[in-house]
């Protein structure tokens, strides 16, 4: 009885899901385009795609969202956005924080109709895995991007846990960080893989979506060697790695792992790495909550 009430409303959720993207795709497909040339920070179809998100989340009654590490977020700059990737729902909390977000997603999603169109027409970049030429030209548009003032979002294992475990990063998002001299802003997400495992399309009850965001990072100064400024793209990828997962141990309550290895002890790792205190101010982080 209760699979099959968890099936019913997760068909719900669903429909609600659909009813609501056509909603919002409708404003946002007739005003977007006309606006695209006097709106280049397209304003107006990001507060649509926020106001999407939080309407989706106020009619699945299977989630709740808490968002700690709020003021560390410094409104009207740009950040690369960095953030591990457990489902579907990850979207959701991102637009949650508020900020003008193009999020680098698969080719495949923007062939979506309705969705995929809005995709486009808020600024999202495509990617197709394991083509390099899509690579660079997918880094090309995010340096655009982030030159406007946006935040390019980027989920730095690439694809979808299946297991909510942190799985390897790939370079993309520390390498723009570092080529642009833009503040990286890492984000940790849990709780998602369990609202909505991959491969499944039913939600599961009472599962929390848990955001944590942290101080924004300054990224070190392009170096003119290329083996020193692999270096510290490697070196700025693992002190996010080493933060996400002691983040993801304290969400979980689980017993601490075995203590990483330091970044200034990572061989060669020759350029130290600052936090960029300009956004991060000194009151402690503070857990706020959205139904």
């Amino acid at each position: 009885m209760r699979e099959a009430i968890q099936t019913l409303g997760s068909a719900l959720v669903w429909l609600e899901v659909a009813l609501l993207t056509i909603v919002f795709a409708v404003p946002a497909l007739v005003l977007g385009p006309p606006l695209l040339w006097c709106d280049r920070r397209r304003r107006l179809l990001d507060l649509l795609a926020r106001l999407w998100a939080r309407a989706i989340l106020a009619v699945n009654p299977f989630a709740r969202c808490e968002i700690e590490g709020r003021q560390h977020i410094a409104r009207g700059q740009p950040y690369v956005l960095a953030v591990n990737h457990q489902s579907l729902a990850d979207t959701i909390g991102i637009l949650l924080l508020g900020l003008p977000a193009k999020f680098i997603a698969k080719r495949s999603l923007f062939r979506v109709p309705v969705f995929g169109w809005c995709m486009r027409l808020l600024g999202c970049i495509p990617v197709e895995r394991g083509n390099p030429r899509s690579g660079v030209r997918c880094l090309a548009e995010a340096r655009s991007w982030l030159e406007r003032g946006a935040t390019v979002v980027v989920f730095v294992e690439g694809t979808r846990s299946p297991d909510g475990e942190l799985r390897p990063f790939k370079e993309g998002a520390f390498r723009l960080a570092v080529e642009t001299g833009t503040s990286l802003l890492p984000v940790v997400i849990d709780g998602a893989g369990r609202l909505l495992r991959k491969g499944s399309w039913r939600f599961a009850p009472g599962a929390r979506l848990r955001l944590v965001v942290g101080p924004p990072l300054q990224p070190p100064a392009p170096q003119g060697d290329v083996q020193a400024h692999n270096r510290a793209i490697a070196a700025l990828s693992e002190r996010v790695r080493t933060w996400m997962l002691e983040q993801l141990v304290r969400l979980r309550g689980e017993q601490a792992p075995p203590p990483a290895t330091p970044v200034a002890a990572l061989p060669d790792a020759e350029t130290p790495l600052t936090t960029d205190r300009s956004s991060s101010p000194a009151a402690p982080p503070r857990r706020t909550s959205r139904r």
